[in-house]
């Protein structure tokens, strides 16, 4: 989902629901080409096109992959419950000290994201991902 976002102030807005469905989900539904454009997080900027046929199977990982629009053209849908500090502690490892502020203003976002689009209760299954 990184790669669709549009930088950090238009990630989980309707731009992104409009990609998911218009661009990727709707297409491959109907066996046409998906094709988006990836963000380039170096530049802050969008980046080049993607551009791929119907897969057999097609995995969206990361927040708002599940949210209302794609719910319409999932099979299954997967939430991994972490303790906030402990995912926030992961990305910083992962990318780098430096984003903390915006990753603290990224949780809040993301906590009223899924209230709002009931995410997590509409998930087919839930893992505890504390525990890897």
């Amino acid at each position: 989902m990184d790669a669709l976002y549009q930088g950090w102030d238009d990630a989980l807005t309707p731009t992104l629901t409009r990609t998911l469905e218009n661009q990727i989900l709707k297409p491959i539904s109907l066996g046409k080409r998906a094709e988006y454009r990836l963000f380039d997080w170096f530049e802050m900027k969008p980046g080049s096109t993607v551009s791929f046929e119907p897969p057999e199977f097609l995995i969206l990982e990361g927040v708002g992959s599940a949210q209302a629009i794609t719910r319409k053209y999932a099979n299954f849908l997967l939430w991994i419950d972490v303790a906030a500090e402990l995912g926030l502690q992961r990305v910083l490892d992962r990318d780098g000290a430096e984003i903390e502020a915006q990753m603290r203003k990224w949780q809040l976002l993301e906590i009223d994201f899924f209230e709002r689009d009931k995410t997590r209760e509409c998930a087919t299954q839930r893992i505890d991902g504390n525990l890897y």
